[in-house]
């Protein structure tokens, strides 16, 4: 149980460390990406800095809304809709942000957080 305390206190840092620059530079209109535990994490950071999520976005619409916001699916935005798309990813491995780039947002426009559960 200490141990994932742990876990949750420095994955919630380094998300708010992560996401300072970018609040004051970009805005206000931040979306989340995918609707995963890191997501959740992201969100209750988020809301911890006082800002809400203005949309989540999936790579494919599986529900309406995820912790109250709407989700809509990656072919359903434009990139006027958010200021900063942020994507958390807990998994070891990783994933690949090109899909998103693929899809007509801007690399200047996405904060992806990966392996955010690194302890050191």
């Amino acid at each position: 149980m200490n141990y994932s305390l742990h876990l949750y206190r420095q994955t919630r840092q380094t998300i708010r460390e992560n996401l300072k620059p970018f609040i004051s530079q970009k805005g206000n209109r931040i979306a989340l990406y995918e609707t995963t535990e890191a997501t959740e994490l992201a969100f209750l950071t988020l809301r911890e800095l006082g800002i809400d999520a203005c949309l989540v976005i999936d790579g494919v619409k599986g529900q309406d809304t995820f912790l109250g916001i709407p989700v809509r699916a990656l072919s359903e935005i434009k990139t006027e809709d958010f200021d900063l798309l942020l994507f958390s990813d807990f998994s070891p491995e990783g994933k690949d942000i090109n899909f998103l780039i693929r899809q007509g947002v801007p690399n200047s426009k996405i904060l992806f957080m990966q392996n955010v559960t690194e302890i050191t």
